[in-house]
């Protein structure tokens, strides 16, 4: 069975949201930004007392997160998995890494952690923008294998309508996700994604592959990339055990699969060729691309996560979770202290509309230091002790929002201590 599941409500709390967010949004870029001017919106000044002298040192540290992808930014959390696997004492070079693979094999207690913690792990948490949103149903390695040829069966069905291929322009329609089965493309995408277009060796040979001779891996990237083989090389047996009428292709299903690839070509202008005909390397790429597509615009809430929108249908994710605009905002920010300004505000919009979110993959993304201490490249004026500290000592306790602030200040300052990277 699939792990518990969590609803997502929305509607009667937009309003609430959005001015609730907007004063905390404007009150915390008091602190953080430069070049502020708190006669603009004069009931901000009230909220949270302003420190020059810190606001300057803030502004004057460096900027951790330049030329850094989120995906760099977010590490795995420690789990025991890890430990029992011991892949902290495998190699770290190119010639013994592809050596030690050829022979490797794992204990029992290593395989029966690995599969525990796959089976409940998203295939793409390695992305940062899935790592902490929790949707309803959830996007699960269990879930995905659960079921692939029922779920070849729905896309096929909603292939075969109309409104479901939106052929009339719409850009999305949330209202067609159950008669679209919009989570049966989710799921589908996420399981051909996995199993044809992904192996455990690209996860060892692609970051080696340029690696000069006699040179090691950092540790910390190491490490994340012997996960992320363990985790593949899992899933790798898992996609062994289901046969070829599980895939879609050209020759089983020849109407659709030319109807998917051409709606991935026009969804991506990478795709776009002077004259349109089939590609076989692009294959895999671009039909995963419309499978993802289509889900998160017949309204799969994990799909939204999982494909970035262009202009349009980034509009019509607004107006169906007004969350988003918050969460856009931290995970571009490249400074801590931006990013906590934002994170503060996108809980409190997450606690509002009655979301569930993982608190420890939050605090973590926003307050790890682990890959900057090894750089050099960390200030102490953007710990997160120093931040959650500066917003908590100046916090007006007359305003109607300070209580509320307060408590998620606490919980961020007991989530970061017990992660150990509060300091």
């Amino acid at each position: 069975m699939f792990s518990s599941r969590r609803r997502i409500t929305f509607g009667r709390h937009h309003l609430w949201i959005g001015s609730a967010t907007a004063l905390l949004l404007g009150a915390l870029a008091f602190i953080f930004v430069a070049n502020r001017n708190p006669n603009a919106v004069p009931e901000l000044a009230t909220v949270v007392e302003s420190d020059p002298v810190f606001e300057q040192q803030l502004n004057d540290s460096p900027n951790e997160f330049e030329n850094s992808t989120v995906a760099d930014v977010l590490e795995e959390q420690v789990v025991d998995v890890w430990e029992l696997c011991e892949i902290e004492s495998w190699p770290n070079s190119q010639e013994s890494a592809y050596q030690f693979v050829k022979n490797l094999e794992l204990s029992e207690e290593c395989e029966v952690a690995l599969e525990a913690h796959a089976l409940s792990s998203n295939p793409f948490h390695r992305y940062p923008h899935v790592k902490f949103v929790r949707f309803d149903p959830p996007m699960t390695y269990e879930r995905i294998f659960s079921d692939p040829a029922s779920d070849l069966e729905g896309v096929i069905a909603a292939l075969s309508r109309a409104e479901c291929r939106l052929e009339d322009g719409t850009v999305a329609n949330w209202e067609l996700k159950e008669t679209c089965h919009a989570e049966a493309f989710a799921s589908y995408a996420a399981f051909y994604d996995v199993c044809y277009r992904r192996s455990a060796w690209l996860y060892i040979e692609a970051p080696l592959r340029n690696l000069a001779d006699n040179r090691t891996m950092p540790a910390d990237r190491m490490k994340s990339i012997w996960q992320g083989y363990l985790e593949q090389r899992w899933a790798d047996q898992q996609c062994a055990k289901f046969d070829s009428t599980v895939r879609l292709t050209a020759e089983r299903y020849p109407k659709q699969h030319e109807m998917l690839y051409s709606f991935g070509v026009n969804d991506d202008p990478k795709y776009r060729l002077n004259s349109y005909e089939y590609i076989s390397p692009w294959e895999i790429e671009v039909l995963e691309r419309a499978l993802i597509s289509l889900a998160a615009r017949l309204g799969a809430e994990s799909a939204t996560m999982e494909y970035l929108p262009d202009s349009e249908l980034e509009l019509y994710y607004h107006e169906h979770q007004p969350w988003r605009k918050v969460y856009r905002e931290m995970v571009s920010a490249q400074d801590r202290g931006n990013k906590f300004r934002s994170a503060l505000a996108l809980v409190l919009t997450f606690k509002a509309d009655g979301m569930d979110f993982d608190w420890e993959a939050l605090v973590d993304y926003i307050c790890s230091n682990r890959k900057y201490e090894e750089q050099g490249r960390v200030s102490p004026h953007h710990t997160c002790e120093t931040l959650i500290s500066y917003v908590h000592e100046r916090v007006d306790p007359t305003h109607d929002r300070a209580e509320e602030l307060l408590q998620v200040l606490d919980q961020f300052k007991r989530v970061a201590l017990n992660l150990n990277v509060y300091h």
